[in-house]
Order: structure tokens, then C-alpha cells, then sequence
């Protein structure tokens, strides 16, 4: 049996051999530009928080907006994962509909 990344790598090559490639690569990118920012949405929410604790235990005044600036990377960290998962899976189906009617796809 083939690995799942022969047979995607495979999918891949025969749909851009169709010309099918463009609309289901465009999905990939948009997932993966999703994907590319949801880690430093959570690493800067956490900086944030980070500096809002520590102005709270050294007893000086806690800055709101630390705190109102990580609140809002947290949410656009958790918010992200909607288109991102939304695009993968569109991206899956295309790519699964496309092979599925090449007219070889049966014989190979």
C-alpha cells in the first residue's frame, strides 16, 4: 500500500497535469497562511499576559492594554482555527473531487 504522501504527491501531479491544480493550491495556501498565524497569535497573547502578571507581583500598576492586547491575540489565535480548518477540509474535498473525475482515476 502507498503512503498517504505518495499517493497526495501523486493526486497532486496528475491534477496539475489536468490544469485542475490552481483552485485546490489556492485553498492550500490560504490554509496555510491561517495556519502560519495562529502559533504567534498564542505566543504574543502569552508575552502579553507574561508582562501583565509580572507588573501585578512587582506591585506596579497593571498596564490594561497587556491585558486587553493578549485577550484580543488570544481570541484571533482561537478564531483562525475556523477558516483554517474550514480551507483544509475544502481543500481536501477539491482535491478528492478532482481526482475522483479525471478519467483515468480508475486505472492507475
Amino acid at each position: 500500500m502507498a503512503s498517504a504522501v505518495g499517493l497526495y504527491r501523486k493526486a497532486k501531479a496528475k491534477l496539475q497535469h489536468e490544469g485542475k491544480w490552481t483552485k485546490i493550491g489556492g485553498l492550500l495556501l490560504l490554509s496555510q497562511l491561517c495556519r502560519s498565524l495562529i502559533w504567534p497569535c498564542f505566543l504574543i497573547a502569552a508575552a502579553l499576559f507574561a508582562a501583565a502578571v509580572h507588573e501585578w507581583f512587582t506591585g506596579q500598576s497593571v498596564e490594561s492594554s497587556n491585558l486587553l492586547g493578549g485577550t484580543l491575540c488570544l481570541l484571533l489565535g482561537l478564531f483562525l482555527f475556523i477558516p483554517y480548518i474550514n480551507t483544509r477540509v475544502e481543500h481536501m474535498i477539491e482535491m478528492y473531487d478532482g481526482v475522483s473525475n479525471l478519467p483515468d482515476a480508475r486505472t492507475s
